[in-house]
């Protein structure tokens, strides 16, 4: 992909970076003539994806990627004091309601109250979602008080360390990087009331190492 450089500082970005989500992949930045080029590769099944720019500016590159097992939100950050880039991916999974019931006792449960909101019926019960993962308990105790338990794929509780939004249309939370990721990870749940269903978007950091293999 060329894009053109208008006020790109593209020595910031410019490299072969090698990262993991999901897939394993290789991100190549390169600068020729008034454009620089922009080139992922899914090395788990040896494809360029398909990269559909979102916001260009001096502080980040915004890309809508569309590969063959995964599509996937991703920010490129430029590159730091270390002399590497930042990456971000926002990926999104879908859940399944697997139980009505919104119970376990091995799960631990943390209350939120909303003043003036009130959540839906359909939510309570137990959700999986589609691709594995994490479990998501559900408990609607008042109109305006809800239940939330999480576990891994292993059926171990993930704590909750922080959360920053609730609302009936959905939860911000921070998920401690204890016994299954590290570090701390971001992650929005929102209550789909057309559909009745609970999407996840998954706010990801992987670590990015520089390498010198050429992608074409």
């Amino acid at each position: 992909m060329k894009i053109y450089k208008k006020n790109i500082e593209i020595d910031r970005y410019e490299g072969v970076w090698a990262f993991s989500h999901i897939s394993d992949y290789i991100l190549s930045i390169t600068s020729k003539d008034k454009y620089f080029v922009v080139i992922l590769q899914d090395i788990s099944v040896s494809e360029n994806v398909t990269l559909i720019p979102l916001k260009i500016s001096p502080f980040f590159m915004d890309f809508f990627v569309q590969g063959s097992l995964d599509n996937i939100h991703l920010r490129v950050y430029p590159k730091t004091k270390s002399g590497k880039i930042g990456i971000e991916i926002k990926d999104k999974e879908l859940f399944f309601k697997k139980s009505r019931q919104g119970k376990f006792k091995d799960v631990v449960y943390h209350s939120f109250t909303c003043q003036g909101d009130v959540f839906p019926d359909w939510i309570t019960g137990h959700w999986k979602c589609y691709a594995g993962g994490l479990g998501i308990y559900v408990r609607k105790e008042d109109d305006n008080k809800l239940s939330l338990g999480i576990v891994d794929e292993d059926g171990k509780v993930v704590k909750i360390h922080e959360c920053g939004y609730i609302g009936h249309s959905g939860v911000l939370l921070t998920l401690s990087g204890k016994d299954w990721i590290d570090p701390p990870q971001k992650i929005e749940i929102l209550f789909d009331s057309f559909k009745e269903e609970i999407a996840c978007y998954i706010y990801v950091m992987p670590p990015v190492r520089e390498v010198a293999a050429h992608v074409e």
